[in-house]
């Protein structure tokens, strides 16, 4: 009979049942030719884990570059979906949520 592993470390927890919770880095950084915002997260979904990314650049005569990715492995392979927009952390959860529930639910 096995035994369930509950983990008590916070740095342990970051599997809820429900999935959403994330780990990751968020970085704001300004210079010579404009602003550039990036965040990079590790997201916990039923299914797996989501590797996500949005990137934003405001150069400093009022051009805007922004994207985000999202990436997930299933049977050895590796899905991947990007979009043109810049998508804040509870965004990318929210989006690595339904990413990850599209690609499990493919027959």
């Amino acid at each position: 009979m096995s035994k369930k592993i509950k983990y008590r470390d916070s740095c342990c927890a970051f599997y809820p049942k429900d999935g959403g919770r994330y780990s990751g880095d968020e970085k704001e950084e300004i210079d010579n030719w404009g602003s550039y915002k990036s965040s990079s997260l590790l997201i916990a979904t039923r299914n797996g884990f989501v590797n996500a990314s949005a990137n934003m650049h405001l150069s400093r005569n009022g051009e805007k570059c922004e994207n985000s990715f999202l990436t997930i492995i299933k049977d050895g392979k590796q899905y991947s979906r990007d979009f043109d927009k810049y998508y804040t952390p509870r965004g990318l959860v929210t989006k690595a949520k339904q990413f990850s529930k599209d690609v499990f639910n493919k027959v």
